[in-house]
Parts: structure tokens; sequence; C-alpha cells
């Protein structure tokens, strides 16, 4: 019982860093023609800001 109250705590965090990366990388935009790829690039930034906030959340309440 103690260890998954031990690695509970980084459960949460880590599957909200998975999906919204998987949510930047493969969500369907229009990456054709010219910087293509900075829809990504852009999607990349609330995804990142989910992320942090997701891991501060969880060294707060941990």
């Amino acid at each position: 019982m103690e260890i998954s109250l031990v690695l509970g705590w980084w459960a949460i965090p880590t599957v909200v860093s998975v999906l919204a990366l998987l949510w930047a990388f493969f969500w369907p935009a229009d990456d054709g023609g010219f910087m293509g790829g900075i829809t990504r690039i852009l999607m990349l930034l609330p995804a990142l800001f989910v992320i942090a906030i997701a891991w501060v959340l969880a060294a707060i309440f941990k």
C-alpha cells in the first residue's frame, strides 16, 4: 500500500503531460505550404502551459 501512495502523486500530472503532448502533436492540422509546421509549434504553447500547471499543482498538493 505504501508504494501506491508514494508513486501516486506523480501519476496524474504524468497522464496530463502525455495527453497534452499527444494533443499538440497529433491533432489534425494543416501542415502544408510555407512554414506549415508552425501550427504544431504554436499548439505546444498551451500544452506546455497545461503541463506546467499540472506539475505545480501536484507539487503543492503532494
